[in-house]
């Protein structure tokens, strides 16, 4: 029973940690959460039953310095991948674009182009992203949502949870300047280029913040999941170097 416990709470610790880490891109509701979680606890608590029955009992001796190089890699592992092991939470974001009444005085007109959205790095067809706009100010056209410049009015994007996010804009010698607002977030910029090109508008508010203690908690859970991924290969290699030198 003394044996059960700590490898029930390295299970739950693995457990929670690949449940976050999936969730910062994919889930969506509580449900789908508690469902990956199960999913990953069985998982988890199959593979390590498995490796302890067939590789861990029967290894004979060593096992303390297995542990002690498998921390060395987690602490390693940890100390030069610290950002990308971090949990990152994401969160559905607006985004609301408004035409300026100012402009380059070289550009010949006030457009504004948006010829796309890209989420994740997969463009997303304009149609199907949720938005609020004056349809007869914010017209479809050639696959684009266009403002004419002579009106200008709002356009607000509802965008979904994801880490990258994306807004293209047309360039060209008859647009005009635009203001880009996120909450408090706000930017102005320039469209008007003498020649065509594209202007790419990264979306800032889609990241929820991190407490240091969020960090700690993560850095702490991330070193326990590659600490235990690590005991089990090393004890599978050396199984394998003992099974070698037997045939020997």
């Amino acid at each position: 029973m003394k044996k059960i416990i700590p490898v029930l709470i390295v299970i739950v610790i693995n457990s929670i940690y690949l449940t976050e880490v999936i969730s910062q891109y994919t889930i969506q509701t509580v449900l789908q959460l508690i469902f990956v979680f199960c999913y990953l606890f069985i998982l988890n608590t199959l593979v390590f039953y498995l490796i302890n029955k067939y590789v861990i009992s029967k290894n004979v001796g060593g096992r303390i310095g297995l542990v002690l190089v498998s921390l060395c890699v987690s602490i390693i592992c940890v100390l030069v991948f610290n950002d990308s092991l971090i949990v990152k939470n994401y969160k559905p974001t607006s985004v609301e674009i408004v035409p300026s009444i100012t402009k380059n005085p070289k550009s010949n007109g006030s457009e504004v182009w948006i010829t796309g959205i890209y989420i994740d790095d997969r463009k997303v067809e304009l149609k199907d992203v949720p938005m609020i706009r004056n349809k007869n100010v914010w017209t479809e056209k050639e696959g684009a949502i266009v403002n004419s410049g002579s009106q200008p009015d709002k356009i607000v994007f509802d965008l979904p949870k994801a880490q990258d996010i994306r807004i293209k804009f047309l360039k060209h010698a008859w647009s005009g300047n635009i203001s880009i607002n996120e909450g408090n977030h706000k930017e102005t910029h320039d469209l008007y280029s003498p020649d065509s090109g594209d202007y790419s508008y990264t979306v800032k508010t889609n990241l929820v913040p991190t407490t240091n203690i969020q960090r700690w908690i993560s850095c702490l859970f991330s070193l326990i999941f590659i600490s235990s991924l690590s005991f089990l290969v090393l004890n599978v290699i050396q199984l394998k170097k003992i099974n070698k030198s037997k045939s020997e």
